[in-house]
């Protein structure tokens, strides 16, 4: 199973000052949405097929995706997982089959080509609510 996570860093100070959980969920609920969406949305995009393929596509891997915002602890959490088991040789950098290489997004590129997104995306929706204070 493939699944991305976002941890925001600073989140213990972050909760001291708008003061719980409850606090954080409505400050950044609607930013872990959008950041959530942005992942899903890359984790079920296709490459083109190979030049000669004949493969016909089903689309079982990109219909199975799912998200997920999780508030748990001090971490926020955005998990996107799928249930067939040959995801991980698909989307998985450590699990991907060679075939699959250089061709196919795995979650820690989409990780790693969204991070500044990400960063903007929940510094936003903080400097929102501390202006809003």
């Amino acid at each position: 199973m493939a699944e991305a996570l976002v941890e925001v860093r600073g989140l213990p100070e972050l909760l001291k000052l708008v003061g719980d959980l409850q606090g954080m969920e409505n400050i950044i609920g609607k930013a872990a949405e959008e950041v959530a969406d942005l992942h899903y949305e890359k984790m079920r995009h296709y490459p083109p097929p190979p030049p000669g393929s004949t493969y016909i596509r089903t689309f079982k891997l990109q219909n199975s995706w799912r998200k997920q915002v999780i508030l748990h602890g001090d971490m926020l959490t955005k998990v996107q997982s799928t249930s067939p088991h040959y995801n991980k040789y698909v989307q998985s950098r450590p699990d991907q089959a060679q075939v699959h290489q250089g061709r196919w997004q795995t979650a820690e590129s989409v990780q790693e080509d969204t991070d500044e997104e990400v960063t903007e995306i929940l510094d936003a929706a903080v400097q929102e609510h501390i202006n809003n204070v």
